[in-house]
């Protein structure tokens, strides 16, 4: 009777430093991953785990660093232990069901983000996930419904009515896929492939003309995308004054815009460090038409460009 109490006030032999070691190893891998030593971070928390067997979080954590490092099996595990703890957790969920999908495991996937789902009912990035799944188990009308679902969400993302106007094409909705790419149009006028595959749906419902105007701009969108890729420059004299793809290394955003002179379209991408880029005042954006010289003042916001004033003037007295 002695021996069985004395086993009962000394098991499990845990002390208070233990518990408090295995949140600082788990910490300490948060830091490594963010320094992206992940070697370190799994190391981390597989010791974290040898201590706290039942710390969900860091059997998370170390299968998203797996997953992140393409060992796709592994973080099944990882994710699969946490979930076992921890089952009202969405992200072990969510992270399962993309290492299922990348397996091309799609119908364990689904099921997955189906899980999530019910703990998430609102997080929209679900039901992208689960609608790409579906979509990969030709359940084209169950994708095409997870779109939806995304896109009451995001009404703004235009990636989701691509790819809802893409299934809907799969699932023989012509109708209904043109209406999505005119969306998807209406929010990034310069969406290539939106012009291309709605060109091609006009086209094979007898919209000739509609049809081939939509690929005529697909076509002069590419172009541009070649340029822009070239790193060609359009200089006046020794200045800068356009430039096409990014030689300096610094992170551009890449927008496009009709000229307000000829009507050509083209691309502009402006430089964290515009006086860099084109030589001029940092608060004063301008372009040049490559077409026909025409410099204008920029409006710029959010990824568009509005050409407000003509100012070719002032730059080449």
């Amino acid at each position: 009777m002695k021996k069985l109490f004395k086993l009962l006030i000394t098991w499990p032999k845990f002390s208070a430093k233990e518990f408090l070691t295995s949140y600082e190893y788990y910490t300490r891998g948060i830091e490594k991953t963010e320094l992206q030593d992940y070697k370190g971070a799994i190391a981390d928390y597989t010791k974290a785990i040898k201590i706290d067997s039942e710390n969900a979080l860091a059997y998370f954590k170390r299968g998203a660093i797996k997953d992140y490092l393409k060992d796709f099996k592994g973080a099944i595990t990882d994710y699969t232990k946490a979930i076992m703890i921890d089952p009202k957790n969405a992200l072990s969920y969510i992270g399962r069901g993309r290492a299922k999908a990348t397996l091309e495991d799609y119908k364990g996937a689904t099921e997955d983000y189906t899980k999530a789902i019910k703990i998430e009912p609102k997080n929209g990035y679900i039901y992208y996930c689960r609608g790409f799944s579906k979509a990969k188990l030709e359940d084209y009308k169950g994708a095409v419904l997870d779109c939806s679902k995304f896109i009451e969400i995001n009404p703004n993302d235009f990636d989701a009515y691509f790819n809802r106007g893409t299934f809907k094409i799969l699932s023989r909705d012509y109708e209904g896929a043109i209406a999505d790419f005119d969306a998807v149009i209406e929010i990034n006028p310069f969406h290539t492939e939106a012009f291309y595959r709605r060109g091609m749906i006009k086209i094979e419902m007898g919209q000739k003309y509609s049809g081939n105007s939509d690929l005529e701009k697909a076509k002069s969108f590419k172009v541009l995308d070649f340029l822009k890729n070239s790193n060609a420059e359009i200089k006046m004299g020794d200045q800068t004054l356009f430039k096409f793809g990014n030689d300096l290394g610094e992170r551009l955003m890449k927008v496009k815009g009709s000229c307000l002179k000829c009507s050509n379209i083209f691309t502009f991408e402006e430089g964290v460090n515009s006086k860099r880029n084109f030589g001029i005042d940092d608060k004063e954006k301008v372009v040049m038409c490559p077409k026909c010289g025409a410099i204008f003042t920029l409006d710029m916001n959010q990824s568009k460009m509005t050409m407000i004033q003509d100012v070719s003037n002032k730059f080449r007295k």
